[in-house]
């Protein structure tokens, strides 16, 4: 399904753009990292995996950084614009949640889907708009991660998830060397129970009736600081 909205011009897009750009600025976003640096066995650590871009992998990313928190590897399986399941496996037309719902704006105003697509079609095709496209949700996703600039690596799969000594190792296959995390973020949402996902991981992941979902697996054998 097409989006049935026709742009004007991007002048608008151009200037909602600047404006997240200085709110971020104001708020002194992103913030500077203050995690010490830790590396293990000549290795460096990183502070933070986060698996999955769709939408809830992005704001976890965002809210990161506003945090202060830098040192992130952020990965997703799918090529770049096509994460979740907006333009892939989903069916429906349009979404299901209302329109006034802020998403992943993470208390910007900016950031909302709202603001977004005012800055393109104005206010009264807003006021006239029912329920999202769901391609049009995946366009403004698209324009979230650029606005923000999230550094995201697409093309990389977690394969499993080990302990080791008080860190975690990430293996990501294929030509991708295993690395070590403090913190792991899964953020796949409805293809967190994918029996792919639950393959790679070891047999202490999984218990007697099959794959479960990963936050799960991870919980019976990392440490419970580890994860979130």
């Amino acid at each position: 399904m097409e989006c049935m909205h026709t742009r004007s011009d991007t002048a608008g897009l151009v200037e909602l753009e600047e404006r997240v750009r200085q709110d971020r600025q104001d708020l002194c976003q992103p913030a500077a990292n203050w995690v010490p640096s830790r590396s293990c066995n000549g290795q460096k650590v990183v502070d933070i995996v986060v698996v999955g871009a769709g939408m809830c992998g992005l704001v976890a990313h965002h809210a990161l950084i506003a945090g202060g928190m830098r040192n992130i590897l952020h990965i997703d399986r799918s090529p770049e614009g096509r994460e979740g399941p907006w333009v892939t496996f989903a069916r429906m037309n349009t979404l299901r949640s209302p329109k006034n719902l802020t998403g992943p704006a993470f208390g910007h105003a900016a950031l909302t889907f709202r603001a977004w697509f005012r800055a393109q079609y104005g206010e009264a095709r807003w006021e006239a708009l029912d329920k999202i496209d769901r391609p049009m949700w995946m366009e403004y996703l698209r324009w979230y991660r650029k606005v923000l600039d999230l550094p995201i690596q697409n093309g990389l799969e977690l394969q499993r998830v080990t302990p080791e000594d008080g860190l975690l190792r990430v293996d990501l296959g294929g030509q991708a060397a295993p690395i070590l995390a403090r913190k792991l973020v899964l953020a796949t949402a409805a293809t967190a129970r994918d029996s792919q996902l639950c393959q790679g991981l070891s047999s202490a992941f999984r218990d007697s009736t099959g794959p479960t979902p990963p936050m799960t697996l991870i919980s019976q054998s990392c440490p419970a600081n580890a994860w979130q």
